[in-house]
């Protein structure tokens, strides 16, 4: 895996945002991260190499349109990419695009109904996200 696509709003939101960072940290010198939601405000733009938003597509999620984009930028295969995301909309992208997919129960969204987008894997939060990174 090669690129690391976040598609979730939670992560802006989560209360202890220095955990993050430190999650963040610990795998940006392995993988490109790539973020889907303004986040500079909120201080971990500088994680990603590549922010950004619907106001740069023409589609929105689930188009794989913003996912695409960031493929060609990164110069890397969407193979080679997992999307990491707490919607159907962002299971729906990836899954369209040709990525690996990760729903996190943060959002709005039920299990049964993140399940229904059959992702690759499901977790409870972002933190668990390095229970299973390489």
């Amino acid at each position: 895996m090669a690129v690391i696509l976040f598609c979730i709003a939670s992560l802006r939101k989560t209360p202890n945002a220095f955990f993050i960072q430190s999650i963040l940290l610990r795998i940006c010198g392995m993988y490109s991260l790539v973020y889907f939601c303004p986040c500079v405000k909120f201080g971990l733009a500088k994680y990603f190499q590549y922010v950004i938003t619907a106001l740069g597509t023409r589609n929105p999620k689930p188009s794989p349109e913003a996912l695409i984009k960031c493929v060609k930028y990164l110069d890397v295969q969407m193979c080679d990419c997992v999307v990491v995301g707490d919607s159907v909309s962002d299971i729906k992208a990836g899954k369209a695009a040709g990525a690996k997919t990760v729903a996190v129960l943060s959002g709005i969204f039920s299990l049964e109904e993140l399940k229904r987008e059959k992702p690759d894997l499901i977790v409870e939060n972002v933190n668990q996200l390095l229970d299973f990174i390489e």
